[in-house]
């Protein structure tokens, strides 16, 4: 088999992820001609598909060494240094990536990844949307836009990126675990265990999506447990007694309809949930290590409670104290703590108002297709 029809065929057997087949054939074309750059190139794709860093900056040093104006080389070394863990190496060579290829959508995307990670949210988005205008059909391009407008807090517009990214390449390990995270910023952590899941099954060897998942799953089960628990209570400080057994009805049946959903999305494979459960523990370790050696329930309640269910309650707070009567306190304490409560209020209203108009703002292009 010519070197071309076996680079051919080990550019298909990555495309369906299949690295190790690949490198056989790889190797073989390499045997043919040692100094072949594509072979080169092809190597490191495959040595980073199966995340074995030294090896894939090896061959995609020898693919810039056989051609030193290779745009595909430079980008690549930026794609490994980025696993590595090594971002300013990574950046210095998408800049060189971009200078060699100015045209090359998935070197700005990288690039675009690169900044937001240093906090230059603007130009990074600014660059992820040249991207997408180089490639609209490159599912990468997509996904890295997504990636840079979640991390700036725009999570409505994320969203639409990762759809689209997901439209081109359903089974997209990073854009499933990155939606994932979009939906959960944006109050949906059973969706997202729902997206982690699929994710995990994209992406069986990554373990940080599991972790995600088990996190996102305790997040439903808090979100929708916690919520009517909170209202029930004040409800029953605003509302008679004779009214209090009908609302714990009604928040019992709430809690059950979440607690059913999160039943459902705790299902895995037994290998997922053998390291869910090691993550459990570990994660118990955690919250068990704080200034008095635990984080009591109210905590928990506090930090997993939507900030809207926080600004409501708030409000509902405030106007308990100010309307209704207290025999043991003056009216002017009533009053005083309900203004106080008034201005708690006010401040994380306007606290999630501003999140909110951010995080839902889309990007005009998406609404138009």
């Amino acid at each position: 088999m010519s070197t071309g029809a076996l680079l051919a065929r080990a550019g298909a057997l990555l495309d369906v992820h299949r690295p190790d087949e690949a490198l056989v054939l790889i190797h073989q074309a390499l045997g043919q001609d040692p100094h072949n750059p594509v072979a080169h190139l092809l190597a490191a794709r495959a040595h980073i598909a199966a995340e074995r860093w030294d090896a894939a900056g090896s061959a995609a040093g020898l693919a810039l060494q056989a051609d030193p104006e290779s745009s595909d080389a430079a980008l690549l070394l930026a794609v490994i240094e980025n696993g590595a863990g090594d971002f300013d190496a990574a950046r210095a060579w998408a800049i060189e990536a971009v200078r060699l290829g100015p045209d090359r959508a998935r070197a700005h995307a990288l690039l675009a990844q690169l900044d937001a990670g240093k906090g230059n949210d603007d130009d990074a988005v600014e660059r992820a949307i040249g991207a997408v205008g180089l490639a609209p059909d490159d599912a990468f391009v997509h996904l890295s836009l997504g990636v840079v407008l979640h991390r700036s807090g725009r999570y409505a517009a994320a969203e639409q990126a990762l759809r689209a990214a997901l439209a081109l390449d359903p089974q997209d390990s990073n854009a499933l675990s990155t939606l994932g995270e979009t939906l959960a910023a944006r109050g949906r952590p059973a969706d997202a265990a729902e997206l982690l899941q699929l994710a995990a099954r994209a992406n069986v060897r990554d373990e940080t999506i599991q972790q995600d998942m088990l996190r996102y799953v305790r997040g439903a089960a808090w979100g929708l447990a916690t919520l009517p628990v909170m209202l029930l209570i004040l409800v029953i400080t605003l509302l008679s007694a004779t009214s209090v057994p009908s609302v714990a009805i009604g928040a019992a049946t709430l809690v059950a309809v979440g607690g059913a959903r999160v039943r459902r999305l705790s299902h895995f494979p037994p290998e997922v949930r053998r390291l869910l459960n090691r993550r459990a523990r570990q994660r118990s370790a955690w919250e068990s290590a704080g200034p008095a050696g635990f984080r009591p329930w109210w905590w928990r309640i506090l930090v997993r409670t939507p900030l809207a269910a926080r600004a409501v309650a708030c409000w509902l707070a405030a106007l308990a104290f100010v309307a209704a009567p207290d025999e043991e306190a003056t009216t002017a304490g009533n009053l005083g703590l309900g203004l106080a409560f008034v201005a708690l209020a006010g401040w994380v209203t306007y606290l999630w108002w501003r999140a909110r108009r951010h995080a839902t703002a889309t990007l005009d292009f998406y609404d138009a297709s």
